[in-house]
């Protein structure tokens, strides 16, 4: 009787007992794919997160600064026209928007006309809309909207700065 026992031992494992070790396998295989889909759609969402962030905070803190550093702002046919950041004693610029960039245009700082070669340079990208406009009060008013992996952000930032506003 005990070699009969022993004999049925040393067969190997049932039919049974391999599928429910494969279903058993199979979950734990899922599970871990599951948190690895997970993981890569939290870290995609963190990088569209981080790159609206950074291009907000250079939107925002550039035109601040610009606005700030300026002497005058003159504001002519509703353009606003801030002074360069580069050679502030020769030039201002004005924005443009085209086809989802901004562009910084250069113009001369006493007759506002465009300098020719070199005046644009892109400023930001993913830029459906960009504005910049005068508040009753002559506060800057920035308006823009940034679209991001199909994530659209509206923004409008009113920036008191006490210059002067010429009309020309």
């Amino acid at each position: 009787m005990i070699n009969s026992v022993l004999k049925n031992k040393n067969m190997g494992f049932s039919l049974f007992e391999v599928i429910t070790s494969l279903a058993v396998i199979s979950l734990v295989f899922m599970m871990l794919l599951s948190g690895l889909f997970f993981s890569n759609a939290a870290n995609k969402k963190a990088h569209i997160n981080q790159k609206i962030y950074r291009d907000e905070r250079y939107i925002n803190l550039y035109i601040q600064k610009q606005v700030l550093e300026s002497e005058k702002i003159f504001f002519k046919n509703g353009t606003v026209y801030l002074r360069d950041l580069e050679t502030p004693d020769l030039y201002y610029n004005y924005y443009t928007n085209s086809y989802g960039l901004v562009y910084r245009k250069k113009v001369k700082k006493d007759t506002l006309m465009d300098i020719g070669s070199g005046e644009t340079s892109q400023f930001a990208d993913s830029i459906q809309n960009f504005s910049l406009s005068l508040a009753p009060d002559n506060a800057i008013v920035l308006r823009y909207t940034l679209s991001y992996a199909g994530e659209t952000i509206q923004r409008e930032i009113t920036i008191q700065h006490g210059k002067t506003v010429e009309e020309r």
